[in-house]
């Protein structure tokens, strides 16, 4: 009979804050539904975590292969939006009637 033995590189240091970071997480998709300033905070608290965890385990982050490209993709796409010189806000308003008086408001 011949015994088995298993080495591990490294234990989880903290266990813990990995249930913090889902908690927060899942407060913060909850938060979404109901206040954008709680998401928004629950949001910040999450990455603050999710960096603490890694910091303490060592570790990089990782990416699949084509984050890159898409970060550049998205990086050129703000910079060609943000350099056309076209308010995006006012693009469409020489169309539209001013409601009040495309319409009498009649009293209910």
């Amino acid at each position: 009979m011949n015994a088995m033995t298993m080495t591990i590189d490294g234990t989880r240091t903290a266990p813990r804050l990995e249930r913090v970071t889902a908690a927060l997480l899942l407060g913060f998709v909850a938060a979404l539904q109901v206040s954008i300033a709680l998401a928004h905070i629950l949001l910040t608290a999450m990455l603050l975590s999710w960096v603490l965890l890694r910091v303490r385990e060592r570790a990089r982050p990782a990416a699949p292969a084509f984050f890159l490209p898409l970060a550049v993709y998205a990086a050129l796409t703000l910079v060609s939006s943000s350099t056309r010189g076209v308010d995006v806000l006012d693009a469409g308003m020489d169309d539209c009637e001013d409601a009040t008086t495309s319409r009498s408001l009649k009293p209910i």
